[in-house]
């Protein structure tokens, strides 16, 4: 019997573990590894035309990022093989982090703020991962 795939709505409310790999500042300091909650699974790739998956992190504490303090975070699926999706599988997959504004928290699904460019930031890439924790 094939598994059923996963849907957006397996992630929401998940504690999801992030390990930044790049910039490796990160690491020098030792304050690469975060853990967080899933706030939202959005739909991406609008002004390309690709669609994919990325989620909304809220962190349990925050990433300072050239003097910024950053709580709200999302990830998306680093290569093209894999889909933010596939954390729901229990899988480790490659991410590419991006700061995120706090209003994408709470912004209805048709706020055009979400298909224009949403004032993210890249900040590095890592492996992200689903903790047994469901709020």
């Amino acid at each position: 019997m094939k598994k059923a795939e996963p849907m957006p709505e397996d992630l929401l409310g998940r504690i999801v573990w992030i390990n930044i790999d790049e910039p490796s500042s990160y690491a020098e300091r030792h304050d690469n590894e975060r853990e967080g909650r899933i706030r939202r699974v959005l739909r991406g790739g609008w002004l390309s035309g690709l669609g994919f998956y990325f989620v909304v992190v809220e962190l349990d504490r925050a990433w300072i990022h050239r003097d910024q303090a950053l709580t709200v975070i999302s990830i998306m699926a680093r290569h093209s093989d894999r889909d933010i999706l596939d954390l729901a599988a229990g899988d480790s997959i490659g991410v590419n982090i991006n700061k995120e504004p706090d209003w994408i928290l709470d912004c209805p699904e048709d706020d055009p703020r979400l298909k224009e460019g949403r004032d993210s930031l890249y900040i590095g890439y890592g492996v992200a991962k689903l903790m047994n924790v469901r709020l």
